[in-house]
């Protein structure tokens, strides 16, 4: 699906309506090109987010070599199609 997984929390499943959802996009930096799934930086930020009790599921939407105009296209077309991960 063009998503890389990401390290999230796992809530309770009455727990699971409270939490809202980030949408990381980006080119190599966020895709994480070299690092583990747990060390791209949207896994970084599901951690920080967890130890400070937000609950909030990060999506990895970055892929190696995307520009901007690319981004938002992807963006544009997610909503459009309403998917979400």
């Amino acid at each position: 699906f063009g998503v890389r997984k990401t390290w999230n929390p796992v809530f309770a499943s009455n727990q699971e309506s409270i939490q809202k959802t980030i949408f990381a996009f980006g080119g190599s930096t966020i895709w994480g090109t070299g690092a583990r799934d747990e060390y791209t930086i949207p896994s970084y930020l599901s951690k920080i987010l967890d130890e400070n009790d937000y609950r909030f599921k990060v999506v990895n939407y970055g892929e190696s070599g995307y520009v901007f105009l690319q981004e938002i296209i992807q963006l544009i077309l997610l909503i459009i199609f309403g998917i979400t991960l």
